[in-house]
């Protein structure tokens, strides 16, 4: 139920909720762990991934507070051996967040409000070589099938079917489609997840 988390202000480890899906990728990334030494009769913290100086502790304690704002948790089990960033995958998703190398340290983002940081204009891009598209609406998800497993069905696989808002009056072709999401395990958690993508789907149009 707690994950071992390196605070650098505090020089200390602290015990954070593991199914915030931010503290969860910390985690996956860092695995530390308390141990209890026989032969000096005291705890001490082994390390099984990268040590704590490569962690980026302010992006991932931002993700936590925006994953806690938004009731955004993950419970996932790493059932088979597989790469650092597989493995990441399903949580991240959960989360609406990624883990990312900033240089040689590990740090996150995600999709919270934030101010714009980078301008693109014709004074910092090279002539002729800016380049738009725009997915037409016809060919956009007005439906999304949501597949989850679910802990109040002894986490059995189901599936919940969420509509965008103007799915019965539009007069566009019905275009469902499907996504998958192994590490969200409450129903009410995965419809807010397809809303969330299904308004992602209608506001970004470039």
């Amino acid at each position: 139920s707690k994950v071992l988390v390196y605070n650098p202000s505090t020089a200390s480890y602290q015990e954070k909720a593991a199914d915030n899906p931010a503290w969860a990728c910390y985690d996956l990334v860092h695995r530390a762990k308390k141990l209890y030494n026989t032969q000096t009769l005291e705890y001490n913290y082994a390390i099984f991934g990268v040590p704590a100086g490569k962690m980026i502790y302010q992006d991932f304690a931002d993700w936590a507070d925006f994953c806690d704002s938004r009731g955004l948790k993950a419970n996932y089990y790493v059932e088979k051996s597989t790469d650092l960033w597989s493995a990441l995958k399903d949580i991240e998703g959960a989360g609406r967040g990624k883990v990312i190398l900033r240089g040689t340290r590990f740090g996150a983002i995600c999709d919270k409000p934030s101010d714009p940081v980078q301008l693109f204009t014709v004074g910092n891009i090279i002539r002729d070589t800016f380049k738009e598209e725009f997915l037409p609406m016809k060919d956009r998800a007005n439906s999304l099938e949501v597949s989850f497993n679910n802990a109040a069905k002894n986490h059995e696989r189901d599936v919940v079917t969420v509509y965008a808002d103007d799915y019965d009056t539009t007069d566009r072709v019905k275009n469902p489609t499907q996504v998958t999401m192994n590490a969200i395990t409450d129903w009410a958690q995965a419809c807010k997840e397809a809303k969330y993508r299904l308004r992602l789907n209608k506001y970004l149009t470039r």
